[in-house]
């Protein structure tokens, strides 16, 4: 590139082949990117870009892939956050890492102060409360199904804690719910104690492999820990809670 006081800046061309190569290139990058001549295509792409990313992107990377500034992306990111929040969405950004997107659905898995009286009452409440949140496709089968594991063998353990769950043809994709009652409920316990705080495990019945021991596996270790149990009793803030449990029950 040169400068001449008259003519402005302007390109010398030295090497026509390789010139030629280099506008080749250029085309066939336009070629395998998405159009992106608009704002509301780079809005477009920035969704599809974050909403099917498990793993944090860079400013900097986003700012890259739809060609504008840093400033440009920020008022796009405005918009983002707009369209986040309607769908019950949540933008994180964090430090020398990026940003990413997660959807809060899990958290109204979680339910507080729940008013039953006794075990088939809250049995139902989680049935209710699975075909609500579209869990499962049958809410009486999922009810009939968890009230006969129970009748196999109480799902109670100790310390006010139950986790009823099912391996049912009427649940759709595995879930856990956490529910914590107003008043303790007979449920039939390792310490004879009542229950307040329970997990239910929903898992399909053609699920492959035994993901739902792993998980009943994986919970009631967690039940052994004070510290595990304490928060789950104690605290108060959804979001918390739905980090927290989710946390330390991943299942490898």
């Amino acid at each position: 590139m040169l400068g001449d006081i008259d003519k402005g800046y302007y390109i010398e061309i030295n090497d026509q082949e390789k010139y030629n190569t280099f506008l080749s290139s250029i085309k066939q990058t336009k070629s395998n990117n998405p159009e992106l001549d608009t704002s509301q295509d780079r809005i477009k792409y920035l969704l599809n870009l974050l909403l099917y990313s498990d793993e944090y992107i860079t400013l900097d990377d986003l700012a890259d892939n739809i060609y504008v500034s840093r400033n440009t992306l920020q008022n796009y990111i405005k918009t983002l956050k707009n369209i986040f929040s309607k769908y019950n969405l949540e933008y994180i950004s964090k430090n020398n890492a990026g940003v990413k997107v997660i959807g809060n659905e899990d958290e109204d898995y979680i339910f507080l102060d729940v008013k039953a009286v006794n075990k088939e009452q809250l049995l139902g409440f989680i049935a209710d409360m699975a075909q609500e949140y579209d869990i499962c496709n049958n809410r009486q089968g999922l009810f009939e199904d968890l009230k006969k594991r129970e009748s196999e063998f109480p799902t109670g353990l100790q310390d006010g804690f139950a986790i009823p769950h099912a391996r049912s043809s009427h649940v759709k994709k595995a879930a856990i719910l956490y529910l914590r009652t107003n008043e303790a409920i007979e449920w039939g316990t390792m310490d004879d104690k009542k229950v307040n705080y329970l997990f239910s495990l929903l898992v399909p019945k053609e699920n492959e492999g035994n993901l739902h021991l792993q998980m009943i596996s994986k919970l009631a270790t967690c039940l052994l820990e004070d510290d595990f149990k304490d928060t789950v009793k104690s605290s108060t803030d959804k979001l918390e809670l739905k980090d927290y449990i989710l946390k330390n029950m991943e299942v490898e």
